[in-house]
């Protein structure tokens, strides 16, 4: 999960928290060094023949879109293409929050505005619990749920195993 918001990361990783997800803060546009651990992950995931996508939520303006397609472009540089949708703020989410005008004084602004109208709207205007759901079902939709299941049942095994060797340990010793 990629989000471009370090106000959100609580919000993020609260949401993400029963998923093993990775959640990178993009704080604007990110920088390299950055893009470079995220492409390294995803170089191990296509050696062992996984697929990566990458959920991403930036805000509905000339430079949140333009990070989007920065980040695409920049991973392709490193030679990794992740699937990278655009989960939030999307156009239609941008009709119905609260918003503002484009900053005049980006320069991304004039092709922003020719393409979807002269409207800005931050992630932050995505109610705290819109958002968390908007987290949740974008996870479930690209994740193996069955597989994570799976995952979750062998972790309660191996727990239950360890407190049982533990306890035989403590009780042969007293």
């Amino acid at each position: 999960m990629w989000c471009e918001k370090d106000a959100l990361s609580g919000i993020f990783s609260d949401a993400l928290s029963r998923y093993g997800v990775t959640l990178n803060i993009g704080r604007g546009y990110d920088g390299w060094s950055s893009i470079k651990r995220a492409a390294d992950r995803y170089y191990w995931r296509k050696d062992e023949g996984i697929d990566t996508t990458v959920l991403y939520f930036g805000d509905f303006d000339p430079s949140g879109e333009d990070m989007h397609r920065s980040l695409i472009e920049r991973f392709a540089t490193l030679g990794v293409c992740p699937e990278v949708p655009k989960v939030a703020l999307t156009h239609e989410d941008a009709q119905v929050l609260p918003g503002d005008v484009t900053k005049a004084d980006d320069s991304r602004a004039a092709a922003f505005v020719a393409k979807f109208g002269d409207l800005a709207v931050e992630l932050d205007a995505l109610p705290v619990g819109d958002l968390r759901s908007r987290i949740q079902r974008g996870v479930e939709e690209w994740m193996d749920m069955e597989a994570l299941a799976e995952n979750d049942r062998i972790e309660r095994e191996q727990r239950q195993e360890l407190r049982e060797g533990i306890d035989r340990i403590f009780s042969d010793s007293a």
